[in-house]
């Protein structure tokens, strides 16, 4: 009984386990799959209005002349541009004579609040570079507030900014179809960003462009961790990290050497430590095309509900199989006294020791039985006692001759008396 408790026991705790285990593996699974997919959504709608800012812009009337020619026209669109996008800090445009016209969402960029030493009040930064006839360079931040009503001016940080030298104008420079620079930090700020640039449709030595800050990606993932230890990347086209969420000490070699499955999740080992991994691919037209995001949690944190309920039910396993033990123990003693009291009748009737029949009483009905059979056996055998003496039947049985059925011829001699001793 024992082992059978123990048996049943182990095999329920361990189907339960496995069940959770697997259970929480597939809900990791679909929660970082759907993390993927709504990252990717995420960007998708990030590159899509950052592409259609340019593109507008690159029909756009107001920026065929360079400044002061329509300023207030050009700042108005550029500021839009940073307003209608909360992943955009700052929109350009770079004129083919160095000329330029940048406006910063100071609200959406500390950093850029303290290069400017800006104050609270301030909501939006506006660089004006103008290159006059003579060669002359002029160029200033002017601080406006939410309404875009001036608070002051700065004079201009850093070294010189000529938009001719940058990568945006460089790239966007001739070229009919919206380019994107990959991630690269910002000069100014030091951010992690790309920027999408676009040359004007007849001027194309005209080029806007809009930074696009990824730490708004990296702040969705942080939000969005599948469990405390899990790692998010975003894997550009050649294999470096463009962005990364999770612990810093945990090493990602493992999933950048070779190419994961994707579109399906499997495991790795990391730290010697096992991480279930998934990977899905950016295959539309965006700022991350050909890019990977690679999720990894480690199974242990995974599993660790499924270990605790292994744990509980390993406990109350445990409970039931003690109470059974105790339990087997009292109902093994009841019956083996029992079974004492009827080996001491049946060792009675093998010496012939005719007392009176004793019956015992059990709840097991063959124990029962057997009780009913050996009081009747006594009581046959008693009747037999009062016409055969007891020493002559006991003297036969010990002889052994008669065990079986034979017969043997001998003189006997009988005394019927009705006289006792």
């Amino acid at each position: 009984m024992v082992g059978l408790l123990i048996g049943v026991t182990g095999l329920i705790a361990g189907l339960h386990y496995n069940a959770g285990r697997k259970a929480a593996i597939a809900l990791a699974s679909q929660h970082m799959r759907v993390l993927s997919e709504r990252l990717v959504e995420n960007h998708r709608l990030l590159s899509a209005e950052s592409v259609m800012f340019v593109e507008v812009a690159a029909i756009a009337d107001e920026f065929e002349r360079p400044p002061p020619d329509q300023l207030a026209s050009k700042i108005a669109y550029l500021k839009l541009a940073v307003d209608r996008a909360a992943h955009v800090d700052a929109a350009y445009v770079g004129y083919p004579n160095g000329d330029a016209v940048n406006v910063v969402h100071l609200g959406r960029s500390p950093r850029w609040r303290r290069v400017l030493d800006a104050p609270a009040a301030a909501a939006y930064a506006v660089r004006i570079v103008t290159i006059g006839s003579d060669g002359r360079r002029q160029a200033q931040w002017t601080l406006h507030d939410a309404d875009m009503a001036l608070l002051g001016t700065r004079p201009e940080v850093g070294r010189p900014y000529d938009p001719r030298t940058r990568p945006w104008y460089r790239l966007g420079t001739g070229r009919t179809d919206t380019a994107s620079v990959p991630p690269y930090l910002f000069e100014t700020t030091g951010e992690l960003g790309m920027t999408v640039a676009k040359a004007h449709s007849t001027r194309p030595g005209i080029v806007f462009g809009v930074d696009v800050v990824l730490s708004t990606l990296s702040q969705f993932l942080d939000a969005s961790q599948v469990t405390p230890g899990a790692i998010t990347l975003v894997v550009g086209p050649q294999g470096d990290v463009l962005i990364r969420s999770g612990p810093a000490q945990v090493d990602v070699a493992p999933l950048l050497r070779r190419p994961l499955p994707l579109d399906t999740t499997s495991q790795l080992a990391i730290d010697g430590q096992s991480y279930l991994v998934s990977a899905t691919s950016v295959d539309f037209d965006s700022l991350l095309k050909g890019s990977r995001v690679v999720v990894a949690a480690p199974l242990a944190e995974l599993t660790r509900a499924a270990d605790a309920a292994l744990m509980r039910d390993l406990a109350i396993a445990a409970a039931i199989l003690l109470t059974g033990v105790l339990l087997a123990l009292i109902l093994s003693g009841q019956i083996a006294k029992t079974l004492r009291r009827l080996t001491g009748e049946a060792d009675s009737l093998k010496d012939l020791l005719l007392m009176p029949p004793v019956e015992v009483h059990s709840r097991i009905s063959e124990i029962s039985a057997l009780s009913r059979a050996m009081t009747a056996a006594r009581t046959a055998i008693n009747g037999f006692g009062l016409y055969v003496p007891v020493e002559i039947v006991r003297r036969i049985l010990d002889d052994g001759r008669f065990a079986g059925r034979s017969a043997a011829r001998q003189e006997v001699t009988a005394l019927f008396t009705d006289i006792a001793d």
